[in-house]
């Protein structure tokens, strides 16, 4: 006759051990799911203007900057101007960032890049060439 207590003793550790490993494994992945961030630029065109308006989207992230650059070049030149500010956030929510507001003129080429900086690392950037 076999004793069977430590195979019973073996499979209740495991039953009561499991829901503990899943509920962290479910709670990790929530975490992480809930820390993504994800930005993006929409332009609108209105006759010789486009507003870009810079987006994001996820949870807040204490620290977090976003940088908003624009660099024209054309037949008269060169020009760029830069914005910035902190990243708040209302959970997973779109927030548009900023506004800016372009002339399009011909020959004219704007390059738009939005940054999202922590301690001053790029952590997700976007780019827009417009027009492309």
């Amino acid at each position: 006759m076999h004793d069977l207590a430590p195979a019973v003793g073996g499979g209740l550790r495991a039953a009561l051990l499991l829901p503990a490993v899943t509920a962290l494994a479910l709670l990790t992945v929530g975490v992480q799911a809930q820390s993504e961030l994800d930005v993006w630029l929409e332009p609108s065109v209105s006759g010789s203007k486009v507003e870009i308006i810079a987006m994001a989207r996820g949870a807040p992230h204490p620290g977090v900057r976003y940088e908003l650059t624009s660099k024209k070049n054309g037949p008269a030149g060169h020009s760029a101007t830069r914005q910035s500010g902190d990243l708040n956030l209302i959970c997973c929510d779109p927030v548009p960032l900023s506004r800016l507001t372009l002339r399009l003129a011909s020959g004219e080429r704007y390059t738009i890049t939005l940054r999202l900086l922590d301690g001053g690392e790029v952590v997700l950037e976007r780019t827009l060439v417009y027009p492309n």
